[in-house]
């Protein structure tokens, strides 16, 4: 008698086992594709406060916003120039996304130096926020959360 497989449906039940995916990168020098070094991206801690303040801003600020920072978190600084990326990971248009950029930067939550002809150069805001005076939360509303 020969061993069977076993079949998809009892490999479907059985919880999936991660998978281990490594990256590779051609080395010129090598001539050959090594295993890459680089780590995961992730999008570091952004403030509540400040978080709370680009929710309230219109459009597509919220998820512009979320962009900057995880491409803040991907380059290691709160300083960066803007790139075609930031629109792909806003998921707008890139007027919209001047019009959100405008947007944060007039709530305070970002700088941009802007110069003609080169990409904007955007600065988040990690600094303490001062209280805004209309639509300040009261933390007792939060509870334990």
């Amino acid at each position: 008698m020969t061993a069977r497989s076993p079949s998809i449906l009892s490999m479907a039940v059985t919880s999936p086992q991660p998978v281990q995916v490594q990256r590779h990168v051609y080395n010129r020098a090598a001539g050959a594709y090594q295993p890459s070094t680089q780590t995961e991206r992730f999008v570091r801690t952004i403030p509540f406060d400040w978080l709370l303040r680009a929710t309230r801003l219109p459009g597509k600020a919220t998820s512009i916003a979320l962009g900057l920072w995880f491409l803040s978190g991907v380059r290691r600084s709160p300083m960066f120039r803007l790139t075609a990326e930031a629109v792909h990971l806003a998921g707008c248009s890139r007027s919209a996304l001047y019009r959100g950029l405008t947007a944060l930067e007039n709530a305070g939550l970002i700088h941009v130096a802007r110069r003609p002809g080169a990409r904007p150069l955007i600065t988040i805001n990690t600094a303490p926020l001062p209280p805004e005076a209309d639509g300040e939360i009261d933390p007792s509303i939060l509870g334990d959360f």
